[in-house]
């Protein structure tokens, strides 16, 4: 099994995929893992735009001069009151923490209070990751502290909540204890499947070999995109850290790693997609574009693989599943010579 070094702040909510994936063959001895998985499709992100008033009264009733930022390719929220009472000193951690979560309370009451079709913008299970002290909007703003929330989904009926890298909620709280600053990355859901799981490394080990990772065993995660990326399914991976390194596995059939792996060539440098796991049916899409003209986006294959001329590029592929309708992404800057 592949690994790559990977050095994740505390309470890193993304990580870059990284390992081949578990084959679906029966796993040598020990207990049978779980026959199915859940596979979770996020909503329209529109019917979060459209609510965008609704749902800054629901947040913060009275704030009026400021507006909710709403992403409208995920429905990611921000809303920075601009207020900030109690001086330049952060307020203590338990109290940051007392009134986030307080605070995400009145929120999800005030959200069932207003009834309608609002989007349900406030995941039902979130776990806090991590608390610290700093100034939102920079200095000169007053003390203040941020609580951050991982969202937790369940992989089955009967198994525990597992987080979902990518999708984090922040209450940021100034230094007289009230919630000035909301931030969300985590998209609505509408549907969710079971499909077929596949059973982790760790049970397609030879029974000699599992000793070696008795204290580290692969868990369930699920994978979210970045924030101004739509998206087509939340899809579950095993993973296990191994001090600085991170394995990552394809949990289901619908679960697919993407990694961009360049090739040096005459005159520029060759790119292919390698895609692990899904169904095998892949539609492909590529573009590349400089740091210096990041609006310029330059077309390139429709391929497994595509080419770019001398020069440094910044070169994203798209790779979908046509038969799982699962779509993930890999982005590379790669260097192209004339040599």
């Amino acid at each position: 099994m592949r690994t790559f070094h990977h050095e994740p702040p505390a309470g890193s909510p993304f990580i870059t995929p990284i390992a081949p994936p578990a084959r679906p063959e029966p796993p040598h001895g020990g207990s049978v893992p779980k026959e199915s998985v859940r596979v979770y499709r996020p909503g329209d992100p529109a019917k979060v735009v459209k609510n965008a008033e609704v749902i800054q009264r629901v947040l913060f009733p009275k704030v009026r001069e400021k507006r909710l930022q709403v992403h409208p390719a995920s429905g990611a929220l921000w809303l920075d009151s601009g207020r900030r009472g109690g001086g330049p000193t952060p307020p203590p951690l338990v109290r940051t923490r007392e009134a986030a979560t307080a605070f995400l309370a009145d929120v999800r009451r005030r959200l069932a209070a207003a009834g309608g079709d609002l989007p349900a913008i406030l995941p039902d299970d979130l776990r806090m990751i991590d608390t610290w002290a700093g100034a939102v909007g920079g200095e000169g703003r007053g003390g203040s502290t941020v609580c951050r929330f991982v969202r937790m989904l369940r992989p089955g009926s009967d198994e525990k909540l597992v987080p979902v890298f990518g999708e984090t909620v922040e209450v940021w709280v100034d230094a007289a204890g009230e919630v000035q600053a909301f931030g969300s990355t985590c998209r609505s859901l509408g549907t969710d499947t079971m499909v077929a799981r596949l059973p982790s490394p760790d049970e397609d080990e030879p029974p000699e070999h599992r000793d070696d990772h008795e204290e580290k065993k692969m868990s369930l995660i699920y994978l979210s995109g970045d924030e101004d990326e739509h998206r087509d399914a939340l899809c579950p991976f095993w993973i296990r850290w191994d001090d600085d390194l991170a394995v990552v596995s394809p949990a289901s059939g619908h679960s697919m790693l993407v990694q961009v792996v360049p090739t040096r060539m005459s005159g520029g440098i060759a790119v292919e997609a390698l895609t692990i796991g899904g169904s095998g049916r892949f539609e492909y899409n590529w573009q590349a574009w400089s740091p210096l003209a990041p609006t310029e986006i330059v077309p390139l294959s429709g391929g497994s693989s595509a080419r770019v001329g001398p020069g440094v590029w910044d070169v994203v592929v798209r790779v979908r599943d046509a038969v799982n309708d699962v779509t993930e992404k890999a982005v590379l800057r790669v260097v192209g010579t004339n040599g």
